[in-house]
């Protein structure tokens, strides 16, 4: 790759970054209704529904404990922008993984369905489902496992 190409490719990178970290910052903005700088439960909950996630309460929590970097109860703006350090990133990646993979796993058979993805996930479309499975039903078995879930949401960690 020439020097011209991998700085396009660093430039827009971090252009992606900065809209991430736009959205990101904005939908903490508006999660946190008394503008503390914190977010409690309810307010965590808010941000989930508000982007079509169904989670249990127990799911929830469980999310929270991840993101709740210094298991004060709230969430601070900080740690829901930036979480932990850079080296922490993949096991925290690899966690949350599998966190999202038993909250789509309705049925706790060890295996995401197209139909548990598409009841969970309302933002995508039945194509876009659909090539979510084909790029990671490594097997080809019509299911996501944990294993093809887990590499599927941490590439390029």
């Amino acid at each position: 790759m020439s020097k011209s190409a991998a700085s396009n490719v660093l430039l827009v990178k971090k252009s992606g970054e900065k809209r991430d970290h736009a959205a990101l910052t904005e939908a903490f903005e508006k999660a946190d209704l008394n503008h503390d700088g914190r977010l409690t439960v309810e307010e965590y909950c808010d941000i989930l529904r508000n982007h079509n996630i169904k989670a249990s309460e127990e799911e929830i929590l469980a999310l929270l404990d991840i993101a709740d970097k210094d298991h004060d109860g709230y969430i601070t703006k900080e740690e829901f922008l930036y979480g932990q350090a850079k080296e922490d990133r993949k096991h925290d990646k690899q966690e949350k993984a599998n966190i999202a993979f038993d909250v789509m796993d309705r049925n706790k058979d060890g295996y995401i369905t197209k139909a548990e993805m598409r009841a969970m996930v309302k933002k995508l479309t039945e194509k876009q489902i659909d090539c979510v499975f084909a790029r990671n039903d490594v097997n080809g078995d019509g299911k996501l496992s944990r294993e093809e879930f887990t590499s599927m949401m941490c590439k390029n960690v």
